[in-house]
């Protein structure tokens, strides 16, 4: 029973590779720290859903997640949506599979 601990290696938005460590309070939420860092952007995962698309040893995981941008971020929660004149929510929603669920769930987020 030790720390939850993830590296990823991913390029940032810079287009410059990087490798970054996180623990997290499993694996996880240290994966999507990880990528919280490399990208410099925190957000609330809102919905986090996977299922199992086949059966036996070799299962593939389909893992789909809703993220919004933290407010007072680079990314502001809110953005004035053009049609309506009002402020909308900012969400942004990703899917990911792979036999792996932590590598499964790193491509949804």
């Amino acid at each position: 029973s030790g720390i939850p601990t993830a590296t990823v290696k991913m390029i940032g938005p810079d287009g410059i590779e990087r490798y970054v460590s996180a623990t997290g309070t499993g694996p996880v939420d240290a994966v999507y720290k990880a990528i919280d860092q490399i990208m410099g952007v925190e957000v609330i995962l809102e919905s986090y859903s996977m299922n199992a698309v086949n059966e036996g040893i070799e299962a593939l995981a389909s893992t789909r997640v809703v993220v919004a941008p933290k407010s007072g971020g680079p990314n502001d929660r809110f953005a004035f949506d053009a049609q309506t004149s009002m402020l909308k929510e900012k969400k942004f929603s990703g899917s990911g599979s792979d036999t792996d669920i932590i590598t499964s769930s790193a491509r949804a987020y």
